[in-house]
């Protein structure tokens, strides 16, 4: 070998052993929550109490998803409902104070998160319908009880419910249902949702990235893979100890007999291991890189074909994921916000759903408020803001009354970057609004808004979102304030560095091998 290569070499063997031992822990919690999070119907039922987790991690003026949306009684003008993280919670004096309704709903923190509510008041009964992630629920003020939904399959992830006027439709991702409310109970039938897709088009970059990472682009093989990654990554951390083990103790005169039987395995196989797992290790950690400040900077705003999520859509039912629903009055139609942009169709979906129209820009991870506000104009809020738009005069602004032109959107240098995470509606206008990080916001300013009620850290997470905050390093913000927005770059940049370093001391080795073997 060259003595370049061979230099190079003396470089890289010490850098990867280094490294490796020196952050271990947080590859090893990288690949172990990694697979975890890709599973989430597993830790469903399994929940981390609020007070051991640090204070951000608490609830705090309806942050944080504790506030998705709000209904209010046309009865009793002082009622409304809220739903949330937290679950339902109802006031009857204007949102001064709560109570959390709990009486039969699900029982973990997982599937007590409500995405939407509906309030029917017609022939005397009054009757609450809920989406969670378990279903749909229905709660009658008569019995004040919740009541799961029944027929048609069992479901998971309601996502929104719309009332049309003449009828209350159910959306999951993938299917709508029509609702009928008998005997306290919701009954559910299947209606024969279809969306026509447009042949071309863009989508998110930022979606690209996430699917990449958690190998759904692929549809179900690529989760597979992703989960293979990860015990790849899990595997590389282990036998790193016990090859940093072995030798520890032999040179301690300790007698380990046992254990260096093992080692000749661990040897061969860290190696073989880690190179074939080389490639999908780079673009896995790649990818979560871009999830992150400062990469996530590059890629916001920024679109990629849709030809590239192809299989990712072949597996899904519906070609795309819905993600909210509203009833927009003057245009007689439902509306989708879905992957794949905003769709219309008929109330009864008895003809195709097509492309809206809908020119708002639309965080990667989705839409998280779809409502129809009065004068044929409609409320869009998502990661990358709240807008209004105007479809009379195709006009888009934020919910600051900022104008939004065609030349800034399509730069992605939006003037306001609000992470949208609910809002409330009354008589089709808008009375309040979430930010994920700041909470509750009145519109207009001066507006009175509710008061929370004493959540703060007396109740759960989910074992998931708890996973969640510590694969993305939320969880560390408490301790590591601002720099915790480069633990995960900062983590992805040495996972690279380890794994190319290690990659090349076995290519290295092997080109000696094969030298030395053609000169015997």
């Amino acid at each position: 070998m060259n003595t370049t290569a061979r230099l190079l070499w003396r470089i890289t063997r010490p850098v990867h052993k280094y490294i490796g031992r020196l952050f271990l822990f947080y590859f090893l919690l990288m690949g172990l929550t990694g697979i975890l999070l890709n599973h989430p119907e597993g830790m469903a039922r399994w929940r981390v109490p609020l007070k051991f987790l640090p204070d951000s991690h608490g609830y705090r003026n309806w942050n944080r998803f504790s506030f998705r949306e709000a209904v209010f009684s046309e009865n009793d003008s002082g009622t409304l409902y809220v739903c949330g993280k937290a679950g339902v919670w109802q006031s009857r004096d204007n949102g001064r104070t709560f109570r959390i309704l709990d009486q039969g709903d699900p029982a973990t923190p997982y599937t007590r998160d409500t995405r939407c509510l509906l309030l029917i008041e017609k022939n005397g009964a009054d009757y609450l319908l809920a989406g969670t992630r378990n279903g749909l629920f229905a709660y009658a003020t008569a019995d004040a009880r919740w009541r799961t939904s029944i027929g048609g399959p069992q479901l998971f992830d309601i996502v929104d419910i719309v009332d049309t006027g003449d009828g209350v439709i159910a959306f999951t991702p993938q299917a709508a249902y029509h609702v009928t409310v008998t005997e306290k109970v919701p009954t559910l039938r299947k209606l024969p949702l279809v969306v026509s897709l447009p042949l071309q088009g863009r989508e998110p970059l930022l979606r690209f990235f996430l699917k990449l990472h958690d190998g759904s682009l692929l549809g179900k093989t690529g989760r597979l893979l992703a989960d293979a990654v990860g015990a790849a990554l899990i595997f590389l951390c282990a036998s790193a100890v016990y090859l940093w083990y072995v030798p520890w103790r032999r040179k301690r005169g300790n007698v380990i007999r046992k254990e260096a039987r093992l080692f000749p395995f661990f040897h061969r196989h860290h190696r073989g291991v880690g190179v074939l797992a080389t490639a999908f290790l780079l673009v896995i950690t790649l990818a979560g890189m871009f999830l992150r400040p400062p990469f996530l900077m590059m890629i916001v705003g920024r679109t990629a074909p849709a030809a590239l999520f192809t299989i990712d859509r072949q597996a899904l039912p519906l070609g795309t994921e819905i993600h909210k629903a509203t009833y927009w009055p003057e245009q007689r139609a439902v509306v989708l916000a879905t992957d794949s942009g905003f769709f219309r169709g008929p109330a009864d979906c008895s003809a195709p759903f097509e492309p809206a129209g809908v020119v708002v820009p639309v965080s990667g991870m989705g839409a998280t408020v779809l409502e129809a506000l009065s004068n044929n104009r409609l409320l869009v809020g998502s990661f990358s803001g709240l807008y209004i738009w105007d479809a009379a005069g195709g006009h888009l602004t934020d919910v600051h009354g900022t104008p939004v032109g065609a030349e800034v959107f399509h730069s992605g240098k939006l003037p306001v970057q609000d992470m949208s995470a609910g809002a409330a509606v009354r008589g089709r206008d808008l009375v309040w609004w979430a930010d994920y990080r700041h909470g509750m916001r009145s519109f207009p300013p001066n507006r009175p808004s509710p008061a929370m009620p004493p959540l703060g850290k007396a109740g759960d997470m989910s074992l998931w979102h708890f996973l969640f905050a510590v694969h993305n390093g939320r969880i560390f913000r408490d301790w590591l304030g601002v720099w915790s927005w480069s633990l995960v770059p900062a983590g992805g940049a040495l996972l690279l560095t380890c794994v190319l370093t290690g990659a090349y001391d076995w290519f290295y080795r092997r080109a000696i091998k094969i030298r030395r073997q053609a000169h015997v």
